[in-house]
């Protein structure tokens, strides 16, 4: 039925350059590949973010033709060899007679020539020993798993083995394990809360289910419905031989909805915006206060003269704080404007804190401008009232004053700038 071998079992082959990178033209690898079969393959799968491509062949001559391929029409040099993860698929059965044989070693021996080439028993724990079940999953050789597998003269039929969604025990999030997770306290499994958790200790607390932010279910239970959309993936996954991300965007595609991977980065984008944006209006702010701060300044400088010396050094003093305080804050902003424009969401979060934190310190500086608000309305209110200090005092003594702070016209330069006050040389 198949003399030339074109319609093969599946067979995927990686595909990755051997230093550099693969090329950026959409169309150089297929063109390469066509040109060194002279016909087409099944398709080819970006992987690690195009760093390689899994190539699914069904043809015998074509797999000979792509293991000796070296470069590209390019000249981009490849290499190319089996896929060390796709060529393997898992199913499952169940067999009472396996449950009197106790090697797997043996049983494994007994089954390598139907193409298997793994075992895994399950167990079920009875008293303090765990004893065999009658199922076993079983790692197959090929894309494909057998319709039965013959366990001495019984033929035992077989069905896809689905595996649970990859879920951390210490975030409770999906798509990494807890070696992997990045938070330092763990989460309880119940309440959602971090707090100290034992297996011999029971959480008190009413359940709540933080990735779908409901009281029905504890984050760990299989009823979320997040984590059902998990387990649908992962059926698209086996049932159609599909990546996780290719099966994530069939799932996305065919139910409208994403799946919790998508909607947390989603989230965690939308949020770093919206902080974004507020830093921007707080830098908006603060510029406005330093020009509100300086016509003060200003107007210090040039009506208040007959404050006292005391009140002249008690107001160099506050400015000088508020010039330290808002120049602090302005670095402050412009690192986190710059960590936002040029790095990753991870370096950002090593840096600066997690998105709780970045919310913290935007209040924080909400609460720096109000501050200052009040301390420009203090300012304005002494400068009124020095004001009606001027007004109140004497014509003559007025005078008396003038020809004290105003130098003689015929005075030098040098005579004129020794005779101001000191805050009038800071504020200038």
């Amino acid at each position: 039925m198949d003399p030339h071998g074109n319609y093969g079992e599946l067979i995927v082959l990686r595909m990755e350059p051997v230093n550099g990178k693969m090329p950026d033209h959409p169309f150089t690898l297929r063109q390469s590949i066509e040109k060194r079969v002279n016909g087409k393959i099944e398709g080819a799968i970006s992987e690690s973010q195009g760093r390689s491509y899994a190539l699914k062949v069904r043809s015998r001559h074509h797999l000979e033709k792509l293991l000796t391929m070296s470069q590209l029409i390019d000249g981009t040099p490849v290499k190319v060899s089996y896929h060390p993860g796709l060529n393997s698929t898992r199913c499952v059965i169940s067999c009472r007679d396996l449950m009197k044989m106790t090697d797997d070693n043996e049983v494994l021996e007994c089954l390598r020539d139907q193409n298997i080439t793994g075992i895994r028993r399950i167990t079920r724990k009875v008293g303090e020993h765990r004893e065999f079940t009658p199922t076993v999953i079983l790692t197959v050789g090929g894309t494909t798993i057998p319709e039965h597998i013959d366990i001495g003269y019984q033929r035992v039929r077989t069905r896809p083995y689905y595996p649970a969604p990859m879920v951390c025990y210490q975030c409770y999030h999906f798509g990494h394990t807890k070696q992997r997770c990045q938070k330092q306290l763990p989460t309880c499994g119940n309440c959602n809360q971090e707090h100290e958790v034992t297996q011999d200790t029971r959480c008190q607390n009413p359940a709540y289910c933080g990735r779908c932010s409901s009281n029905d279910h504890s984050v760990s239970s299989r009823k979320c419905p997040m984590y059902q959309n998990e387990d649908t993936i992962q059926h698209i996954r086996v049932d159609r031989g599909l990546s996780y991300p290719e099966a994530r965007r069939v799932f996305e595609a065919s139910t409208g909805q994403r799946s919790f991977a998508g909607i947390a980065s989603h989230s965690k984008d939308k949020t770093i915006s919206d902080l974004s944006a507020k830093l921007e209006t707080l830098s908006g702010q603060m510029a406005q206060k330093d020009a509100q701060i300086k016509a003060l300044e200003d107007k210090m400088s040039t009506g208040n003269t007959s404050t006292s010396s005391t009140d002249f050094q008690r107001l160099e003093q506050m400015i000088i704080n508020l010039q330290k305080e808002i120049q602090k804050k302005d670095e402050r902003i412009l690192t986190l404007e710059k960590a936002l424009e040029k790095d990753s969401r991870i370096d950002l979060v090593r840096k600066h804190g997690t998105i709780e934190d970045l919310v913290a310190k935007v209040s924080a500086l909400q609460e720096t401008v109000n501050r200052k608000d009040q301390e420009i309305q203090d300012l304005r209110a002494s400068n009124k009232t020095a004001r009606a200090s001027i007004e109140t005092t004497s014509k003559p003594q007025r005078q008396q004053t003038a020809k004290k702070m105003v130098p003689n016209a015929t005075t030098s330069t040098q005579e004129h700038n020794s005779q101001k006050p000191t805050c009038e040389k800071y504020l200038r």
